[in-house]
């Protein structure tokens, strides 16, 4: 990537002598914060994501408008170059794995006001 067309960038994790940019760099962050259980990260225990608290609870519709207002949270707080939509974004329960499918949609700071997607999927393990 020209280094004039990069915003952000961040090392790689799969490669540390490597770096991602832009958008690479964000989806790596917000999969960090959603794959990182809070208490984990030095000096900075809230730092994360974890459902461990309700892993015992029901997969419900209605628990996952809990899950998507944390996972709101988690990302508001830690990933601040981007601006989530909820208006589009969802948190849909999968009941045979017991977990949640997340379809986020977001615009990022510097980025032509472009719309971006993440996908994952969120369990209380």
């Amino acid at each position: 990537m020209e280094k004039k067309n990069v915003i952000y960038s961040d090392i790689n994790e799969n490669d540390p002598r490597q770096r991602v940019y832009n958008i690479e760099s964000i989806y790596q962050s917000i999969k960090n914060i959603l794959s990182t259980r809070k208490g984990e990260k030095l000096f900075d225990p809230e730092y994360g994501f974890s459902l461990e608290d309700t892993v015992f609870d029901n997969i419900t519709e209605n628990y996952a408008l809990e899950v998507e207002r944390l996972v709101y949270l988690a990302i508001s707080k830690y990933e601040p170059r981007v601006s989530l939509d909820p208006s589009q974004s969802s948190v849909v329960p999968d009941y045979d794995n017991n977990s949640y499918d997340l379809a986020l949609y977001f615009k990022v700071k510097g980025l032509d006001g472009q719309t971006f997607q993440y996908t994952g999927n969120i369990n209380g393990e």
